[in-house]
């Protein structure tokens, strides 16, 4: 008999096994992430101390997800997402590892930067929607909404933690253990996806269709869903307008705030702290005991 789960219960996606595995996993990850992306684009403005090489080294992160977000989505609809992960994962460990290696040995230069800023966004535009799809096959359509809610505090949680920590690393150890750090995080993510039991099937009606076909099918539901295409739209705007606090934020705490690296990573996370509480109302939204609900929830899944 199947075990009832309170849907108005702020964290009852947490009740999942399988989901549970994969939070506690992105918890660790996501705080490393922000250690990286933090110290990335202040390790570029250090080696280069110019606005437009900063800002051509993000482009260049984010330009495979332009042109591969299409096919990557196609992709991973004919694979087993889970064993998908494993290899991005893994992969994004082996690229921390190799960036704390070279800093260590100061082999590390602007155009070796802009080749690992290729390689993790090739791996990203993989990672990241096999990611957010993989939460539908590990809470289900009851706790989805949950489930995403979960997420987003997870990763504005890591929004404020992470740059913080990053700023007093770089102040005072270096940049070459925030990368290291970032290394070691992903060895929660992978233990926890080896613990996940989900099957290793791929979906059986994507696998009988060809990829093109896939794509085609996709823009055209987009283009007939108004809600996707205004929000497809605003999400396209967004990107292009705000987006840019990676490139901004050094520059403006090194040049106009003449602060230290701490100073920079202080304000990185000040803008995790709206986000954050925008995600703890989503999933707290009508709940009259909410506290309460945390307390029995704790005492129920970590007896």
């Amino acid at each position: 008999m199947a075990a009832y789960i309170d849907v108005n219960n702020p964290f009852a996606a947490l009740k999942s096994k399988n989901f549970r595995y994969f939070w506690i996993g992105q918890c660790i990850s996501l705080i490393g992430i922000w250690l990286q992306n933090t110290a990335l684009s202040w390790l570029v403005l250090t080696l280069t101390k110019s606005a437009f090489l900063v800002g051509l080294f993000n482009a260049l992160q984010f330009t495979p997800q332009l042109f591969l977000s299409l096919f990557a989505g196609a992709i991973i609809d004919h694979f087993p997402k889970k064993k998908l992960l494993i290899i991005t994962q893994s992969l994004l460990m082996i690229v921390a590892f190799l960036l704390s290696f070279l800093i260590w040995t100061k082999v590390i230069n602007y155009p070796i930067l802009l080749v690992f800023a290729l390689a993790l966004g090739i791996i990203n535009t993989f990672d990241m929607p096999a990611r957010q799809s993989f939460v539908i096959e590990l809470a289900g359509q009851e706790l989805l909404i949950n489930a995403v809610a979960l997420n987003s505090l997870n990763f504005n949680l890591a929004r404020v933690i992470g740059p913080a920590i990053a700023g007093i690393l770089l102040k005072n150890v270096g940049m070459g253990v925030c990368f290291f750090l970032n290394g070691l995080s992903f060895i929660a993510v992978l233990i926890g996806l080896f613990l996940i039991d989900v099957g290793l099937k791929p979906l059986s009606e994507t696998k009988s269709r060809g990829m093109l076909k896939d794509i085609l099918e996709g823009l055209k539901y987009t283009k007939n869903n108004r809600v996707i295409l205004q929000t497809m739209i605003l999400i396209l705007i967004m990107n292009v307008f705000i987006m840019n606090f990676n490139v901004l934020i050094p520059l403006y705490t090194k040049y106009i705030l003449h602060k230290d690296e701490a100073g920079y990573g202080f304000l990185l996370s000040s803008m995790g702290i709206g986000a954050l509480s925008g995600a703890l109302f989503c999933c707290l939204y009508k709940q009259k005991t909410c506290f309460k609900k945390i307390v029995f929830f704790i005492s129920d899944v970590f007896p």
